[in-house]
């Protein structure tokens, strides 16, 4: 599921409150801290990350700002093509995580805009769910 929505709309507490209510375990990263400047080290963080979510089952996987992560393919101005390297190290994650035979791995990301987002990431299968989260409304 993709949470979308501006800064400070209550993502993350709405991530944590579903964590919460399935008496799960919850992971919460932010994606732009996976992004390395060295060759590779993206994607063993990543790796480890979705290693580590699977040990925690059940576990909602938390990935925010993820447009650091699924930038739209060819945006990566990088020589190395690391983007577009750690979007498909993504997107093979997320298709493994629906031959997972474990106990449940909920992956939810976020982000402020969903444009800023490679569609492949938001096809059937994968992020296919988009919950709009706007800002709260002052009650009366």
């Amino acid at each position: 599921m993709l949470l979308h929505g501006p800064a400070g709309c209550g993502k993350t507490s709405l991530a944590r409150l579903v964590a919460s209510a399935a008496a799960a375990n919850f992971v919460e990263v932010h994606a732009a801290q996976i992004v390395s400047p060295v060759l590779g080290q993206s994607e063993r963080q990543l790796a480890a990350l979705f290693a580590a979510a699977r040990s925690a089952t059940p576990c909602v996987l938390f990935l925010d700002g993820l447009e650091a992560l699924a930038p739209c393919r060819g945006s990566d101005t990088s020589s190395e093509g690391t983007l577009d390297r750690l979007l498909s190290y993504l997107l093979t994650e997320l298709d493994g995580a629906l031959q997972w035979s474990g106990p449940p791995l909920v992956l939810l990301g976020a982000t402020r805009d969903r444009s800023l987002l490679d569609p492949a990431i938001l096809r059937p299968g994968r992020l296919d769910v988009h919950l709009h989260v706007g800002l709260p409304s002052a009650l009366q």
